[in-house]
């Protein structure tokens, strides 16, 4: 098949169910396009799949028949090529925002990847013009805590801070914010857990700990005080769980796996 009937049948596919990414047998197809021979550079990239697609008069596919094949290219390390791809997703998305609820909800789809594809390649400026739609995307509701935070620690790695401390790095900063969130979600998590536990083994989480932490600086009187505090609470915790299992069991009790 030609280019223009590999590209029809694609979009046949995904109109049939086809999902992203490809199977071997769909991306048979994306790997039998011409596309793939043309030499890219970053200076020639940005309209070179726009041109390939107008040459065939297939513009009316649609984008998630582009995003499959921006995806399959990425796949294959032909990242100028998957580049070229998410470049032309990107335009076609941005021109419809008259309707920018159904835009929002394509643009959650893609730009997550597109982005932590340009920090693969080190495009710190293509990066930081993406996450910003990220960031607008995430305070819209529109885009997952994690798929914010993922997007954020892709664009900080492709950032230089050589000349900032890490003390009064915005971006620093940042990180520290997600990890916190996250670490609060994981604290939730713990909680539930902890009251869980102590219904199950009648065992007060909180006396656990304490005599935990009391076995702790007895047995290991030296190396435990010079742990920093949160390694210290770490090691508490995990013991305190460690003795209420045991009680759980010798008093035929069931402590949450």
């Amino acid at each position: 098949m030609i280019d223009a009937e590999l590209l029809e049948e694609l979009g046949r596919r995904v109109d049939a169910g086809a999902i992203v990414p490809f199977s071997a047998e769909d991306g048979a197809l994306v790997e039998g396009l011409s596309f793939a021979s043309r030499p890219l550079t970053r200076e020639t990239y940005k309209d070179a799949w726009k041109s390939f697609v107008e040459e065939l008069g297939v513009e009316h596919l649609g984008w998630p028949v582009h995003f499959g094949v921006a995806v399959w290219y990425w796949g294959h390390e032909m990242l100028l090529h998957a580049a070229a791809v998410f470049e032309h997703i990107h335009r076609d998305v941005r021109r419809g925002y008259d309707r920018i609820e159904e835009v929002a909800g394509y643009q959650a789809d893609y730009l997550p990847e597109m982005l932590k594809l340009h920090a693969e390649m080190s495009d710190r400026e293509k990066v930081s013009q993406l996450f910003g739609r990220l960031e607008e995307l995430y305070e819209d509701g529109h885009l997952a805590l994690s798929e914010y935070s993922d997007g954020l620690l892709a664009a900080i790695g492709t950032t230089e801070e050589s000349r900032i401390t890490a003390e009064h790095s915005l971006l620093h900063s940042a990180t520290r914010t997600i990890c916190d969130l996250r670490e609060l979600l994981d604290s939730e998590r713990r909680a539930k857990e902890v009251l869980k536990a102590e219904v199950d083994a009648g065992v007060p989480f909180k006396d656990a700990c304490t005599n935990a932490e009391e076995d702790l600086r007895t047995r290991y009187a030296i190396s435990f005080p010079t742990f920093c505090t949160q390694t210290q609470q770490f090691l508490v915790g995990a013991s305190g769980f460690s003795m209420g299992t045991d009680r759980a069991l010798r008093s035929g009790s069931r402590w949450p796996s």
